[in-house]
């Protein structure tokens, strides 16, 4: 999940804005710990993380954008994000479409999970006690495709590195839009997907090419629990 990164916020200005918000959502909540990141292509914006805890024990996290004294609440929908592009606009060159997009799809989710733009095996949490060829959950959906059981076990840590290849830019343009090829994690499965990523921060699919299926992904902590709501 983006960022790889967080740093815990010490002003005791934010500290108090923060929980104020928290506590309106419901005064229940115990606040357990406030981090933020930077966002390349929002500069002077800090993604904040708020990790609580609710009554019946269980800790989940309120995910903002905190700029000028207002914090902005995700809601994994695209609506706050594209909002916040509209009002204050975005930083664009190669390097922070390719940020704004890791950053787009791990705070929008999709009907049926999230997208992941990956870098490198390693972003891939991969737990093959979760799923094997002799459990019921094995199964294909089409024999022509690569499942990741049909490679030795030996050789899947290579397989996977030579299949996660770099960003490729097909197209950039004086209007800020940009057009790559990069490898996407949907489900179970490792995509070759043509995205283009427009001014207003919009994102379209332009085409797809599946490489592997039926990884044995273990959800991470940090998407263990989310607190629907609004911050003010």
């Amino acid at each position: 999940m983006f960022p790889n990164t967080w740093q815990q916020i010490t002003s005791e200005t934010d500290n108090w804005f923060i929980r104020d918000r928290v506590h309106r959502i419901d005064r229940r909540l115990r606040v357990l710990s406030i981090a933020g990141s930077e966002l390349s292509f929002f500069p002077e914006v800090r993604l904040l993380r708020c990790k609580v805890s609710k009554p019946e024990g269980e800790n989940q996290y309120l995910y903002g954008l905190y700029y000028a004294g207002q914090l902005f609440a995700l809601d994994f929908t695209n609506r706050p994000i594209f909002k916040f592009c509209d009002d204050y606009g975005v930083y664009w060159n190669a390097a922070t479409a390719i940020d704004y997009l890791r950053f787009f799809f791990s705070f929008v989710k999709s009907r049926n999970g999230f997208f992941q733009v990956l870098s490198s095996p390693d972003d891939i949490l991969i737990d093959e006690t979760l799923c094997s060829p002799h459990m019921p959950n094995y199964k294909r959906e089409n024999h022509g495709e690569l499942h990741y059981y049909d490679i030795p076990p030996k050789e899947r840590s290579a397989k996977l590195k030579s299949l996660i290849k770099a960003p490729q830019f097909l197209s950039g343009s004086h209007l800020r839009e940009y057009t790559m090829r990069l490898p996407i994690l949907f489900m179970d499965s490792i995509y070759s997907s043509v995205l283009r990523v427009y001014g207003a921060g919009r994102v379209e699919f332009i085409d797809e090419e599946l490489l592997i299926c039926g990884l044995p992904i273990k959800k991470p902590d940090s998407l263990s629990g989310y607190l629907y709501g609004y911050w003010s």
